[in-house]
């Protein structure tokens, strides 16, 4: 019984060890896993790379537009402040005074005379010098006459401004001054009278001031000229460099025009210089950080605006946003996990519910298959019980009907040992008898009378045993215990105590069987022993009185 419940019990096992996948199925999803993971690594770096990209991109093109814009503002306010004075030169071309001096020089009192209009001139205009040169461009008045490094007197003819003015082209030009070393911008414009050129009126600018609005955080702002020399720049250690190292040729025609004054024009230290298709550039100057530079052309003047924008802020975003697109993507992997885990779990509880159901279902069946055997053992143990009950009742009935054949078997036995011992002495008195008549006849008669009183007293006896055996045969149908009470007689007189070979002794044989009897009738059904009756061993203390004979 046990081992089939252990082998029911055990099947479940065997079923999940035999619909287990095969090693070679496992191994195939193992890497098909990680052939997974593999492609989700790589779509999360192309997505990062192209995030990174897209976001670079998108804020270089905004950082683009914001410097193209301030680079528009910055254009136009020097556009503006150049404007401003460019109507210095014709004013002085409308005075008489000017044109008197230029036509005679060596009148003292007319110098002072436009020396203080030219003071006060400048002074109005906010202009930083203006002066008159002659046709040998020889400086014949000028606004700072009172300072020490007057220009008046000054032989200028060599810069490129008085030059061009004096071929009749008009022209600005910026550069460092020779006496005073202070740069700024020159207005030059040829003075005519009566349809000749007499000479060349002067404006200095001073545009410096540009700079102090050009300082934008990390932002760098420079403009430099037609030899790529930054006269103009944010960042100070940049003013006064070139752009890319100045040929021979040109470094000896600035050095003839002296318009950067013994400036040593040194190349900016680009460390980084990367065309891009949008045609801008990504440049880095020393220690300074990638920057994107833009440039806008003031064409009159052949100069060059140079906007620098810090693409720290462009990659800081790059880098963001790839950090963004990475905890998102990550997100989604892990929400993927999540779902899959979970629906993983749901299969996982609705298979053990299955295998639970089916385990119950089993154990339903195995119970109920326990049930039935043993229902069918208990079946079969009370039809067991049954046949024993009905062997036992037939054992009592076959026990009684014993016994009444033993009952009738004893009484026969008692029956033909009374009359045994009933005739014994009625022989032995019917032998006396004839004894006493024939020693009558012989005349005997004392011996006669002897005899009968030597053997007559024990007729008593016989008679007595005679009557008690009536009075047994009268209660043969009592219990056993009562059976026995004339035998207990027999003992208390004697008779069941006579050795063997006498009527008593055959008595007293019957006795003990009908106690064996006695035994075996009170013994209970299915055990070895038996325990008399209280009758059958005697009462008023007989048990034990019995002696051995």
């Amino acid at each position: 019984m046990m081992s089939a419940t252990s082998d029911n019990i055990a099947t479940p096992a065997t079923e999940a060890a035999a619909s287990s996948p095969p090693l070679a199925s496992r191994l195939r999803r193992r890497r098909l896993a990680r052939l997974a993971w593999c492609v989700a690594l790589a779509v999360g770096v192309a997505l990062a790379y192209a995030v990174y990209w897209w976001t670079e991109q998108m804020s270089t093109e905004r950082l683009r537009a914001a410097g193209a814009q301030r680079l528009e503002v910055y254009a136009a306010s020097l556009e503006n402040l150049l404007d401003k004075y460019d109507f210095l030169p014709h004013m002085l071309e409308l005075d008489k005074d000017v044109l008197a001096l230029l036509e005679h020089p060596g009148d003292y009192a007319r110098q002072q005379e436009v020396n203080s209009y030219l003071e006060r001139l400048s002074r109005q205009a906010g202009s930083r010098i203006i002066y008159v040169v002659d046709l040998q461009g020889r400086t014949v008045a000028a606004s700072n006459w009172r300072q020490k490094d007057s220009f008046v007197g000054d032989d200028i003819g060599f810069r490129p401004y008085v030059q061009d003015a004096l071929r009749g082209r008009p022209n600005g030009f910026y550069g460092v001054g020779t006496t005073s070393g202070e740069p700024g911008y020159f207005y030059a414009r040829g003075m005519h009278r009566d349809g000749r050129m007499v000479g060349v009126a002067v404006a200095k600018v001073n545009i410096e001031e540009q700079e102090r609005g050009w300082v934008q955080g990390a932002d760098k702002v420079m403009l430099s000229d037609a030899n790529g020399v930054l006269f103009l720049s944010s960042a100070p250690d940049w003013k006064y460099h070139t752009l890319r190292p100045l040929p021979d040729s040109v470094r000896a025609h600035l050095e003839q025009t002296r318009q950067y004054y013994r400036l040593p024009l040194s190349a900016l230290p680009f460390t980084h210089d990367e065309p891009r298709a949008d045609g801008l550039r990504v440049v880095a100057i020393g220690n300074s950080p990638r920057m994107l530079a833009q440039t806008r052309s003031l064409a009159p003047r052949n100069w060059t605006f140079i906007y620098l924008s810090d693409l720290s802020q462009v990659r800081a975003n790059a880098r963001a946003a790839m950090l963004f697109a990475c905890m998102a993507y990550s997100f989604l992997i892990l929400l993927f996990l999540y779902l899959r885990q979970r629906q993983r779990n749901i299969r996982q509880r609705l298979k053990a519910k299955e295998q639970l159901q089916d385990a119950y279902n089993k154990l339903e069946q195995m119970v109920a298959e326990r049930t039935s055997r043993l229902a069918r053992t208990t079946q079969s143990l009370s039809e067991e019980v049954e046949v024993r009950r009905q062997a036992e009742q037939q054992l009592h009935r076959t026990q009684n009907e014993l016994y009444q054949a033993g009952k009738m078997a004893v009484l026969g036995q008692m029956s033909s040992s009374i009359t045994h011992e009933l005739n014994q002495p009625l022989t032995a008195l019917r032998t006396m008898s004839d004894n006493a008549v024939r020693l009558f006849e012989l005349g005997r008669m004392e011996e006669a009378k002897q005899n009968l009183d030597q053997d007559f007293p024990d007729c008593g006896a016989h008679g007595r045993h005679h009557g008690q055996a009536e009075k047994l045969r009268a209660q043969v149908q009592c219990g056993a215990g009562a059976c026995l009470h004339p035998y207990r007689d027999l003992e208390r007189t004697g008779a069941g105590r006579t050795p063997h070979g006498t009527g008593q002794g055959a008595v007293h044989a019957q006795y003990q069987r009908w106690r064996h009897l006695c035994a075996v009738r009170q013994q209970p059904p299915g055990t070895g022993a038996a325990e008399p009756d209280e009758q059958c061993a005697g009462r008023a203390g007989y048990a034990g009185t019995q002696r051995a004979p």
